[in-house]
């Protein structure tokens, strides 16, 4: 179905803005957040009610058991594919009718096989690439899991990413779209500083073509943010998280405490900062108290005391992220997801253009997590209602 709706453009920094007495005008912590967004003005789009195709469903079949999916992908031909880093096959094949007609990457070291399947990501056409850094080997496959190579890449020259590893140390791999891949390494965690506090490292990106050769680097970005107490490190509360997709060439990456998304091109190349349509949720006591409570929760009973008081610690920011996940689309576009409130009931998310025009907004519920999204489909991760990990197509409605 052909886009509808109103575009709206924002104002873009390509490297003209002036500078500021924080710094560089290329560095998105220095850009001025976008002014506030009339969203009615952008058009509505919307998932269809029901999905066209469900994986994972079938009892019947083992290639429709899932435990840990990182990646789903809709190939040319309509087949689907979907990577689960833990269960073995770890690379699935299904048809559009949500048959199983064939898998790659069994558990093993050799040639092919795949011990932890820990990122994933698609390349060029129907290529997948699955990075194991149990082996610290890369491998790509083709069509139906055809093998197309395994290769090792080559870090001893790069610097290590301040989270506390010896060496650089890939832990994630993002398609850019243009054959050649993106490195994220390891970049929590750290040694433990002496005082109590925030640490934020910074790191590099080296971008790598599937044979393993250096294709480019990214300099200078800000990893996450970590918070030690007490000789413990944990994420800060509401602190910067690094992001980053890929795809149409481009690499997007930000660590959404940035009014701005970084956006390179071939070779790592900074082509240009995109401000984003809204402005970022205020932190107060009410919202401190419920990341805390929502926080503790979430660990073991034996934990819980010692999060506690590490997080009555912790440094709030004034504001929230701007954003969450971020998911380059097949077309082209950039799903940003809105940094909701702890009271939240859906994800938002803006699609833009990837020179910053915003094209259209839509609201998906909580449970679901979109994986791969196409000029008229969304693939997500869900659960049902017995637990099962699913994986869904949905037709994309955008249009009246």
């Amino acid at each position: 179905m052909l886009r509808t709706g109103a575009v709206l453009a924002l104002t873009l920094l390509v490297g003209c803005g002036e500078s500021s007495d924080a710094g560089d005008p290329q560095d998105p912590r220095n850009v001025s957040p976008a002014s506030a967004q009339d969203t009615t003005a952008v058009a509505a789009w919307r998932m269809a009610p029901e999905p066209r195709l469900t994986l994972g469903d079938r009892d019947d079949d083992p290639m429709h058991a899932f435990r840990a999916v990182n990646l789903a992908a809709r190939l040319t031909n309509g087949d689907l594919a979907v990577v689960d880093w833990r269960l073995d096959p770890h690379v699935r094949y299904f048809d559009n009718l949500g048959n199983s007609i064939g898998s790659a990457g069994p558990d093993g070291a050799g040639p092919g096989e795949i011990r932890n399947a820990r990122s994933s990501t698609r390349g060029q056409g129907d290529t997948l690439h699955v990075w194991d850094p149990t082996t610290d080997r890369l491998t790509s496959y083709a069509g139906r899991g055809e093998l197309v190579g395994t290769t090792a890449l080559d870090t001893r020259d790069l610097p290590m990413a301040g989270g506390g590893m010896p060496v650089f140390t890939p832990m994630y791999i993002h398609g850019v779209g243009d054959g050649s891949l993106a490195v994220e390494p390891v970049t929590y965690g750290g040694p433990i500083p002496a005082d109590d506090g925030v640490y934020q490292p910074r790191t590099v990106l080296p971008l790598y073509r599937a044979d393993g050769e250096r294709a480019g680097v990214v300099d200078s970005i800000l990893g996450s943010e970590m918070f030690w107490f007490q000789r413990g490190g944990d994420f800060r509360p509401y602190g910067a998280v690094l992001r980053i997709t890929g795809g149409g060439g481009r690499l997007f990456v930000s660590t959404g405490t940035e009014p701005a998304i970084r956006v390179h091109g071939g070779g790592g190349r900074l082509e240009r900062l995109v401000p984003l349509p809204w402005k970022p949720l205020s932190v107060g006591a009410a919202e401190a108290a419920a990341y805390r409570e929502a926080r503790v929760l979430r660990m073991a009973e034996s934990a819980r005391d010692i999060v506690r008081r590490q997080l009555d610690a912790a440094p709030f920011p004034d504001h929230m992220p701007y954003h969450r996940l971020l998911l380059a689309g097949r077309d082209g576009s950039l799903w940003v997801e809105r940094y909701g409130g702890p009271e939240r009931t859906e994800r938002e998310w803006a699609v833009l253009h990837a020179d910053g025009r915003w094209i259209a907004r839509l609201t998906m519920p909580l449970a679901q997590e979109p994986l791969e999204a196409g000029a008229d489909y969304v693939l997500v991760r869900e659960r049902d209602d017995m637990g099962r990990e699913l994986v869904r197509l949905y037709d994309l409605i955008t249009g009246d």
